[in-house]
């Protein structure tokens, strides 16, 4: 691997045409359009005005700041490369520093956000140089950081390194998706977003000399993200990466469970789920094709799925006794016979920690029957079946919350309606606070009490719970 000499001195050489390499035609343009799309499209989410731009290069990223109103400056290793941006009309306004971005020249929490692209991959140890940003950044500050990915074609450049630059393919520090986001959470980093670069090789572009060329190599680009799980092949990761502040920190070290979370769960949660949408999302390709089929709901192919561990809940949970600090589960208990939800509920109790607490959203038995008597059709309004003729009641509305509203149009449905209408799990029970209170009592828990929608002492609530015109919320305690 090139040592940091080597990678200065290469740099320096490269100063003075670098800015040509960046404009070199219209691939190579509209790989940096692209990539300065994404960093502007992260930068609106992130507060403060200031930033500290690591590895400036001849400046692309400094004036990109500057543009969007944010008092910037900037460190690099090379001079030749800070001396570029002092020429520029822009450089005599901003700090400029020779500096190492592994050990950073400011003082503990000094710095509000930073940014870092296109330079992590020449930082040969990894965790060091997140430990040195993390130090510098005040509390809740962000950082924009384009990691290079380890499962693309730059792999081959390390084990290749003759084929183009070897100074700079033996210089590649690559990371995986997954190396990423465990060094983040171990050196206090909260991930907030993440996206993907281009997958066509870098060099494909740098060669183009046709516009036609590049218009196919756009359209093989839009084809592969939809098709492609998001990390496949991916060239790098831009993150949007915040420094906890001690709370959330405390809350990280939590250990929350949220039971057939689908896509409503949260990163810091361990999200169980065995439905076969979140086995799908670990194919993310496969999505879009179920939902096309009507196999799943299409809302499960438009989101983003958080982490899910695959785990079927009506079984014993793969956690020690008082081990977990608050468990979540929103709209799953109905779809279990009871049996299975008692059993599930003392599991649940044997898993919390003394004082741990549980946080139950089902659909309200008792708010769709008042709506049903009030004839507030809004709160039971449900897509009648496609091929239905005949008038729709209120009653029928309200039915169709429980039975499979598909099976039951005008007309004998098809085999393969009988196939999709069994194929997610439906709602096999319904409960009000009376009857679902019962259950936790038998199970062991106490202090049973209805909350309102986004108000828990469980952290994260508010992004968690839904539908509250038609939903129960209610929590309950295992005792000390």
């Amino acid at each position: 691997m090139t040592g940091k000499t080597e990678i200065i001195d290469f740099f320096n050489r490269e100063a003075r045409r670098y800015e040509q390499v960046l404009s070199k035609n219209d691939g190579v343009r509209w790989v940096n359009n692209r990539e300065q799309a994404l960093f502007t499209q992260f930068l609106h989410r992130v507060p403060g005005r200031t930033f500290l731009d690591i590895g400036v290069g001849t400046g692309r990223v400094l004036s990109l700041l500057r543009q969007e109103g944010y008092h910037v400056m900037g460190i690099d290793l090379s001079s030749a490369m800070l001396q570029q941006v002092r020429k520029k009309a822009f450089g005599a306004q901003i700090a400029l520093v020779r500096a190492d971005g592994e050990t950073l020249p400011f003082r503990n929490a000094s710095i509000e956000n930073l940014s870092c692209i296109r330079v992590f991959k020449y930082f040969r140890n990894s965790r060091k140089t997140l430990e040195e940003f993390h130090r510098v950044l005040k509390e809740e500050g962000c950082a924009l950081i384009l990691f290079p990915n380890k499962h693309s074609y730059q792999k081959l450049l390390t084990i290749f390194p003759a084929f183009g630059n070897r100074t700079y393919n033996q210089s590649l520090n690559l990371l995986s998706y997954q190396e990423i986001r465990r060094i983040l959470h171990e050196t206090g980093f909260r991930i907030l977003d993440t996206c993907t670069t281009i997958r066509i090789p870098f060099f494909c572009y740098a060669r183009i000399h046709h516009r036609g060329v590049l218009r196919l190599l756009q359209s093989l680009e839009k084809g592969l993200d939809c098709i492609l799980p998001k990390n496949f092949l991916a060239r790098d990761y831009l993150f949007l990466i915040q420094k906890h502040s001690t709370l959330a920190r405390s809350q990280e070290k939590m250990l929350k469970i949220n039971l057939g979370s689908g896509f409503n769960g949260l990163p810091g949660w361990i999200n169980l789920d065995h439905s076969i949408p979140a086995r799908a999302s670990k194919l993310k390709f496969l999505l879009p094709v179920l939902a096309a089929m009507r196999l799943i709901p299409r809302e499960s192919a438009r989101k983003e799925w958080p982490p899910i561990r695959i785990h079927d809940c009506r079984k014993a949970l793969p956690f020690t006794n008082d081990s977990a600090d608050c468990i979540y589960t929103s709209h799953f208990l109905e779809h279990l016979y009871r049996h299975e939800t008692l059993r599930l509920l003392k599991e649940c109790f044997r898993v919390l920690k003394p004082g741990g607490r549980i946080r139950i959203v089902l659909p309200n038995l008792e708010k769709l029957c008042r709506a049903y008597l009030e004839r507030d059709l809004a709160k039971l309004s449900r897509r009648p079946p496609r091929d239905n003729t005949l008038p729709y009641t209120i009653a029928d509305y309200l039915v169709m919350q429980f039975f499979p509203h598909e099976l039951n149009g005008a007309h004998p449905p098809s085999r393969w309606v009988r196939f999709r209408e069994h194929f997610p799990a439906r709602h096999q029970w319904m409960y009000d606070l009376e009857s679902i209170s019962v259950l936790l009592r038998e199970a062991g828990f106490t202090q049973i009490t209805e909350q309102p929608w986004g108000e828990s002492k469980i952290p994260d609530v508010r992004k968690l719970d839904l539908k509250p015109d038609v939903s129960l919320y209610l929590e309950a305690r295992k005792e000390q």
